[in-house]
């Protein structure tokens, strides 16, 4: 089929009916989805349909004349799906899914109606014939939806499965079956290199996946800002999930790719920062919503004794009780009571959650995978080598030069005390408190000198 330039609801509206050749579920089909479309122009609330297909503004990156692209979002199993329309504008321009102000907006609005109107039409249609069925995955809806739009296959056709699997439908697979037996964390992680494979390139056939292609997935994580530590750990578990693929012969024990390829690792270092690299950050002015976001996340976590940014993403409101944090860390399920010190409240409310969570990151981002990212390459523009985790060893390093004892620095850090008065600070969950204010005095008293 020829791609159309302007995929507007009218286009499907002008193919030919009497094609039986193609088949007589085909022509149903098409008939319905013109009587959806026909329906949708007339009046869109007249259409009662289960998924809906929303315009959305994505602010995660502007583009270079300072414009962000407008999309159409809808879910599938659980999963936002996106398509990326022909459009971009500016934000203040764009309010509520509705262009205002620019002299061109009734074009706009039109032309991001008849995509909207199209893609919900479709999903309508595949709903009502029992289509929707055919994708076991979201991400096998969002390319046929993102073919469809573009014009690049009739959405009229008979659906086929592809029958070869894919690395995320056996990871997804492998998830479903360790579930029962596996630890909830072990899950998760293999979870978060499914949804990062995803991002990366989510049509990717099991027998695909060779040297290059991990070579190519590398070079992707570690521009998105990711640790080579960070990074072996997907890649770790993607080779768990291949194995597991060799072992139920889905895949040839001849195609195995980590036999030609190695996971690089880098030693852990000491991630402290000098006093005049700290005080270069504090005194550092943003010149951007990114850098001026990550510094203050920066921050919130040195005032909350080095918080990791993962418990900062997923802390809920209800964690919050009396002006104190109580909540475990996601990595050790080790118990953190804090009392919220008077430098992070500010930041707290400047970057206040709309939902459950205390902090809007995953609002922002829409991804917790993809928050540390984003932070770091904020963080380097203050200083070319830092990180969030810069925070984390910068007080424990700080608490340790004031003499507080390494029982309490563990316990204020999520971290189970251990040593001769480990059970005396277990009795004594103030004594973080305590620690965080004389490392929080002399920090900012250091930069008022």
């Amino acid at each position: 089929m020829k791609k159309s330039s302007l995929p507007f609801a009218t286009n499907l509206q002008q193919t030919p009916l009497n094609e039986a050749s193609k088949g007589h579920k085909r022509t149903e089909s098409l008939q319905m989805l013109q009587r959806k479309l026909q329906t949708a122009g007339e009046n869109s609330l007249a259409i009662p349909s289960i998924m809906q297909v929303s315009v959305v503004m994505d602010k995660r990156r502007a583009k270079q004349d300072g414009t962000y692209p407008i999309k159409l979002r809808y879910r599938y199993r659980g999963s936002a799906l996106y398509y990326t329309l022909p459009i971009s504008i500016r934000e203040e321009y764009f309010v509520d899914g509705v262009v205002v102000t620019t002299r061109n907006r009734r074009m706009l609005n039109n032309l991001i109606e008849g995509y909207r109107q199209r893609a919900q039409a479709l999903l309508d249609m595949l709903t009502d014939s029992g289509d929707m069925q055919t994708f076991a995955k979201p991400s096998d809806l969002k390319s046929y939806v993102d073919s469809v739009l573009s014009g690049d296959i009739d959405p009229t056709a008979e659906l086929e499965q592809n029958e070869a699997p894919t690395l995320v439908g056996v990871m997804e697979k492998f998830i479903e079956e360790r579930k029962p037996i596996s630890g909830f964390k072990y899950v998760e992680s293999i979870r978060t290199a499914q949804t990062k494979v995803e991002d990366f390139d989510h049509d990717i056939l099991l027998s695909e996946v060779t040297v290059r292609w991990l070579r190519a997935f590398e070079s992707y994580c570690l521009s998105e800002g990711m640790s080579l530590n960070g990074l072996a750990v997907y890649l770790r578990n993607i080779r768990t999930v291949i194995n597991y693929a060799i072992d139920m012969e889905l895949m040839s024990i001849d195609q195995y790719p980590f036999r030609r390829f190695k996971i690089r690792t880098q030693p852990t270092q000491h991630r402290a920062l000098t006093a005049e690299e700290l005080k270069a950050v504090l005194t550092y002015q943003p010149t951007g919503e990114r850098d001026a976001r990550a510094k203050d996340i920066f921050i919130l976590s040195l005032c909350l004794c080095g918080m990791n940014v993962r418990d900062l993403i997923l802390m809920k409101k209800s964690d919050i009780r009396g002006g104190r944090i109580e909540t475990l860390r996601q990595k050790t399920d080790v118990p953190i009571s804090l009392a919220i010190p008077p430098e992070a409240l500010e930041i707290i409310e400047r970057h206040k959650g709309s939902g459950e969570y205390l902090l809007n990151l995953m609002e922002v981002y829409a991804q917790i995978e993809s928050v540390p990212g984003h932070l770091n390459k904020g963080l380097r523009c203050i200083l070319p080598h830092l990180t969030t985790y810069y925070a984390r060893h910068t007080w424990a390093t700080i608490a340790a030069e004031l003499d507080v004892p390494d029982p309490v620095i563990d316990m204020a850090q999520g971290r189970t005390p251990t040593g001769v008065t480990a059970i005396y600070v277990k009795r004594n969950p103030y004594k973080a408190d305590e620690a965080n204010r004389k490392v929080l005095d002399y920090v900012f008293g250091e930069i008022d000198k």
